[in-house]
């Protein structure tokens, strides 16, 4: 059953509902029309707004609870007395005072009727073609950033003497005083600012709805605001400057293993620090063996959750610190893990982090994240050939075909016809041409989707462990691009220039 909301109003650039409940709702990004459910951008002061149920105003224009409302109060406009006997000019006029004759064109061309045309001599399907076109031409379409979303209410403060406040959200996070006035700003926290004279500022709850208060001791506040270091394990020390490096393994790797992986990465970065996920083998790595799978059907598990946390820490971090490049090292299922976890952060907070993966159980696509991301997949490694396996079929295909020193495009044209020769029961060279033909238009698509995937030489049949040769050098490399160079010394300086003049 649909929600009903009571009320809603324009906040910035989303539009906020509340429901019976009391429950406050953000609708973001997307058209215009779409954000207020207001297909034909009816006037609010319109009596067929109200008649309608409007719930609140975007300026000039009505909000209704949901699209069917206003869809109704616009044919009920247009059968209105002085409507209907306008032409279609008129109707184009009220939405386009100035320009208003490309707008009729477009109306009557869609009708199939001339600009001239009253709105009462339509037939009834000329008449809901208009009432659609309106709609159209008003933006009522979706465009696929489109966002509706519960906004979660404040659970609980969390007080300890002589330090910062947490708030907790939900049953299992907690933000800052700092983060979660953010989250109210943007419109992802149901909550109140309240402004001192001071300077200050402090967050309560709406009414009808009161968030508790939660004193707890200096060794319980150590819990509480150590949350994400539960998330995060610290390997190395930090380094004025460096790189932000995260890692999260893959499959049954046990604490020791990650921290193996994690030292390795470290070890290349001059002993730097690097933040891991925890991902540690839990019940013999059955557990994660049904991570995996749920992750590849599209179900999100609690560990992309806290993947989401970790990558904002990994943001935080580097806002801290000057912004300091991100990158992200997954390995095989952590890979599947971050691939489901950037879908829950913005596109601003995606185009920060850099993310390479090794021997993926899926692959990041080429618009996901940081445009200089990339999947690597060893030749010898089967995991990559399970998890994703037509890209990865791709992939090795194209390895292959270059290795013989063939073209991108003559690839394409031996997938095409190998196709041809296999699907078609048909000896025409015409047909088969043709077949061939929408075979390569599809493998350029595909090869596309892995532009950021390369194959890696291997000598072993099976080579899927992080700590390969094959992938360690691709980090090696990694950390070397990325990693800030650093300034030779005074005295190195001078004996460098001395040996210049004396070369001289």
């Amino acid at each position: 059953m649909d929600i009903k909301y009571k009320i809603a109003w324009k906040e910035g650039e989303a539009a906020l509902y509340i429901d019976a409940s009391d429950r406050k709702f953000a609708a973001k990004n997307g058209s215009l029309a779409w954000r207020i459910n207001n297909p034909g951008l009816i006037k609010h002061h319109c009596r067929f707004a109200r008649k309608n149920g409007s719930i609140g105003a975007w300026d000039k224009y009505a909000i209704f609870s949901n699209p069917l409302q206003g869809h109704h109060a616009l044919k009920e406009w247009l059968q209105s007395k002085t409507i209907s006997q306008s032409d279609l000019s008129a109707v184009a006029k009220h939405y386009q005072s100035e320009f208003f004759e490309q707008f009729a064109q477009n109306l009557a061309s869609s009708v199939g009727v001339v600009a001239t045309t009253k709105v009462k001599d339509l037939t009834k399907s000329e008449f809901d073609s208009l009432a659609h076109s309106i709609e159209k031409l008003c933006g009522f379409i979706r465009l696929g950033n489109e966002e509706f979303f519960l906004l979660p209410k404040i659970a609980a403060r969390i007080k300890c003497p002589s330090k910062e406040d947490l708030y907790l959200i939900g049953q299992d996070l907690t933000l800052t005083h700092q983060e979660a006035v953010s989250w109210v700003n943007s419109h992802r926290l149901d909550a109140v600012i309240v402004h001192h004279p001071n300077g200050n500022a402090h967050l309560r709850s709406r009414p009808r709805y009161h968030m508790q208060t939660l004193r707890l001791t200096w060794e319980q506040h150590c819990e509480v605001a150590g949350e994400i270091e539960t998330l995060a394990r610290k390997i190395g020390g930090k380094v004025e400057g460096q790189c932000i490096w995260g890692f999260i393994n893959g499959i049954r790797n046990t604490r020791d293993e990650a921290i193996e992986s994690c030292n390795l990465i470290s070890g290349k970065a001059g002993d730097e620090e690097v933040l891991s996920l925890c991902n540690d083998r839990f019940l013999q790595g059955l557990k994660e063996i049904g991570v995996a799978i749920l992750l590849k059907i599209g179900i999100d598990t609690p560990i992309v959750k806290n993947a989401v946390q970790f990558l904002r820490h990994l943001l935080a971090v580097s806002e801290q610190r000057d912004n300091s490049p991100v990158i992200v090292f997954a390995h095989s299922q952590g890979a599947a893990i971050v691939e489901h976890a950037l879908v829950s952060l913005s596109k601003d907070e995606k185009r920060k982090i850099r993310i390479f993966t090794f021997g993926g159980w899926s692959f990041i696509t080429p618009d996901a994240a940081h445009p200089e991301s990339h999947n690597y997949a060893s030749v010898g490694d089967l995991i990559p050939r399970m998890g994703s396996f037509n890209p990865q079929y791709l992939a090795i295909r194209r390895y292959e075909g270059f290795k013989e020193g063939l073209s991108l495009e003559e690839i394409i044209s031996r997938l095409a016809f190998g196709d041809a020769i296999k699907d078609l029961d048909n000896f025409d060279a015409r047909i088969i041409e043709k077949y061939a033909q929408d075979r390569s238009k599809y493998y350029q698509e595909e090869f596309k989707q892995i532009s950021n995937v390369t194959v890696v030489d291997s000598e072993s049949m099976w080579e899927h462990s992080f700590k390969n040769d094959s992938y360690q050098a691709i980090v090696r490399m990694k950390i070397d691009q990325y990693r800030p160079k650093k300034e030779p010394k005074a005295e190195l300086l001078g004996a460098q220039n001395q040996l210049a003049e004396s070369l001289v």
